[in-house]
């Protein structure tokens, strides 16, 4: 049975895992700043590792479950959680007694980082009520547009110029991926009632299996770009992972109008392989934007940055939910898993469509907006503080 704590049992495991991620970020933000030709190595190194732990975890939650019972997951995982209290205990970060007593006054170049993320915070939480207790579609896309301009600016005239414009190239190539992953789920696991010719894959194969396989091949993504593309230069690499990420989401729309079952390609097959290269490449195109974000964090403020930009990435990819519902409605693709539902399925791969070309847009600006460096370079000008903190 559902309980009604929950949700507050997990809100503070969230802030752990949060404060945990921003407090590494911090750390590396620091040595890549000392070290940038390590830059692409470090990064590797972290996220291998962080893919690593996922695969181990990936591959005995299952055993655990079945073998031990349903609460040994979150029983191990609160250990493990106990770990990072290590980091302080142990005084990882190697913080000095003189930068310690920093922490107990907000100020100088931090204050107005930490006054953009209020106000954008609230922005994102009164959309969150909005979507809760009412309002229609079109109304939750208006106003998310508008929080999208709002944050854009405030983040905008807050941060020095080249940081303000990496964030926003970033920001809005979030926006522009609309997500059509919730019509999808149904496509791909309807039953035979609701959508006869459908793939028909359990939620098991769907959930489980695809997410380790994707475990799996973005490790060899992190290898691939490790090997051979630690020298490229920005705006390179990112038009490549945008231009590939597109043309593995175009390749859905095969699955999407059943031409991979005309031509004798089972479902499950074709999923798994075009999930693991999308695995691949999104790996790639992923690695240099932590690079280029844990660089252009300014001595002094690096966790209070690192967080703004993240949040405004994250936020981006929110605000690309609400349009990528938005689209759906347009094109009359609203599943619900009940009988009839494949009507609901004859324009998906129009949407699939846009799903892939949109973000590829904002590489018209990638050469204004990206420093044409090496990803080995270091970023003049991003040492300096905020611009309301000068």
């Amino acid at each position: 049975m559902f309980s009604p704590c929950f949700p507050y049992v997990f809100g503070p495991r969230s802030q752990d895992i949060a404060w945990s991620d921003l407090l590494t970020e911090a750390v590396y933000s620091t040595h890549l700043r000392e070290k940038p030709d390590q830059g692409p190595s470090l990064i590797s190194f972290i996220w291998g590792g962080i893919g690593i732990g996922k695969l181990f975890c990936t591959s005995i939650v299952g055993i655990l479950m079945e073998k031990v019972g349903n609460r040994a997951p979150y029983l191990i995982a609160a250990l493990a959680a106990a770990f990072t209290l290590l980091i302080t205990f142990l005084n990882l970060p190697e913080e000095t007694s003189r930068r310690g007593r920093c922490c107990k006054k907000l100020g100088g170049s931090e204050m107005p980082l930490a006054i953009v993320g209020l106000v954008i915070g609230l922005g994102a939480l009164s959309l969150a009520l909005l979507s809760v207790f009412g309002g229609n579609l079109y109304t939750k896309a208006i106003c998310a547009g508008i929080l999208a301009v709002v944050a854009l600016s405030l983040v905008s005239v807050t941060l020095t110029p080249i940081v303000a414009k990496v964030n926003a190239f970033f920001f809005i190539q979030s926006i522009c991926s609309f997500s059509i992953s919730g019509a999808s789920f149904y496509f791909f696991t309807d039953g035979p009632e609701a959508y006869p010719d459908g793939p028909h894959l359990s939620k098991v194969f769907y959930s489980s299996t695809i997410g380790l396989a994707s475990t799996v091949f973005s490790l060899l993504g992190v290898v691939i770009y490790n090997r051979w593309m630690q020298h490229w230069r920005y705006p390179f690499i990112l038009m490549m992972g945008s231009l590939l990420s597109c043309a593995c989401n175009l390749v859905s729309c095969i699955v999407f109008t059943r031409t991979n079952v005309r031509f004798g390609i089972s479902d499950k097959f074709f999923v798994l392989a075009s999930d693991a290269v999308q695995t691949v490449v999104m790996e790639i195109a992923w690695l240099p934007n932590v690079l280029l974000t844990s660089q252009l964090c300014p001595k002094g403020c690096e966790a209070t940055m690192f967080a703004l930009l993240a949040g405004m990435g994250n936020l981006g990819g929110h605000l690309g939910n609400y349009f990528g519902a938005f689209l759906l409605q347009l094109l009359g693709v609203q599943p619900t898993g009940a009988a009839g539902d494949e009507e609901q399925f004859q324009n998906l791969w129009l949407a699939a469509i846009v799903h892939a070309i949109a973000p590829c847009i904002p590489l018209v600006l990638v050469f204004q907006l990206i420093p044409n460096i090496s990803q080995k370079d270091p970023i003049k000008g991003s040492s300096s503080p905020p611009r309301a903190a000068l």
